[in-house]
């Protein structure tokens, strides 16, 4: 994990068996729990921490959002319902960020 900018998190994720390396910040995972609430109302969907764009996360802070982004992920794949989504296949597997930015904003 590393920083994009003064207060982004660029979280890289790779998914096995598939192999698939891809690099995501907080408002992507932002969007994929926003997509997943939409859809899939009447599953529960885990949190998120809070972010603050004005605020500077310490060393120790990056490494808690890790492992709140790795729990969200091991939850939200752990719901047959939530790992049939395309949207969620697509954010584990679209490299091109900028790709992965146009079917978030399609989705909604």
């Amino acid at each position: 994990m590393k920083y994009v900018q003064a207060s982004s998190v660029c979280v890289e994720i790779v998914t096995y068996p598939f192999k698939w390396k891809v690099t995501r910040t907080n408002s992507d995972f932002y969007a994929l729990r926003d997509y997943l609430l939409r859809k899939f109302p009447q599953t529960i969907i885990p949190p998120l921490p809070r972010f603050n764009p004005k605020k500077r996360l310490t060393q120790k802070q990056l490494v808690k959002r890790q492992v709140y982004y790795q729990r969200f992920l091991a939850s939200v794949l752990k719901s047959m319902i939530l790992r049939s989504s395309e949207f969620l296949v697509e954010f584990l597997k679209e490299t091109n960020n900028e790709q992965f930015i146009l079917k978030a904003l399609g989705a909604q």
